[in-house]
């Protein structure tokens, strides 16, 4: 199975509230792409992160984000494997600790959110993925984000683990910088 790394290009929301929002993610080194549905809760919470805006309530993706991370996970990489035959998307995530199934957004959301690189196959692609038009100024592509964030959140957290004088959890954030960092 060949992976082609894909990057998120855009959310377009429904004005619809009973509409699903449609995700686009283009391959990184190549003009293919493909869209797919995901539920409006699911894209205000792409749209967050990829904006790095923060908001008061935590939602289920930055919990997610934080138990991997808790739990001294790695985020390895994140890869939209296939579609079955009722056109759902399938997902995996990859830890330092193995491979989970997830939803597509949580796939896409826990990638962006690590800095891991995102996939999907050559056999997906060449399925249901279209050309971008050349030259078409309404194509817009959002940088892929860097892994920064994840490490500057780790280093926040083990600012306030010292503050509070949690150094059992101190040396946990630690290790998780240590090895990010590898």
């Amino acid at each position: 199975m060949k992976k082609v790394e894909m990057v998120l290009l855009e959310i377009l929301a429904s004005d619809d509230q009973g509409e699903d929002a449609v995700m686009v993610l283009k391959e990184r080194e190549g003009d293919r792409y493909f869209d797919m549905a995901i539920g409006n809760y699911a894209a205000y919470a792409l749209a967050r992160l990829t904006q790095k805006k923060e908001g008061q309530a935590v939602f289920t993706h930055e919990t997610m984000t934080e138990l991997v991370s808790h739990f001294e996970g790695v985020i390895r990489e994140s890869m939209i494997v296939g579609i079955d035959e009722y056109q759902t998307f399938i997902a995996t995530v990859t830890t330092n600790r193995g491979m989970l199934q997830v939803r597509p957004s949580d796939a896409i959301y826990l990638a962006i959110s690590s800095g891991a690189p995102l996939f999907t196959t050559e056999e997906l692609l060449q399925k249901i993925g279209s050309v971008m038009p050349k030259d078409d100024p309404a194509v817009r592509v959002t940088p892929p984000p860097s892994p920064a964030p994840t490490l500057e959140k780790l280093n926040r957290d083990l600012q306030k683990a010292i503050q509070k004088e949690d150094y059992e959890k101190a040396a946990k954030i630690r290790d998780a910088i240590l090895k990010l960092k590898k």
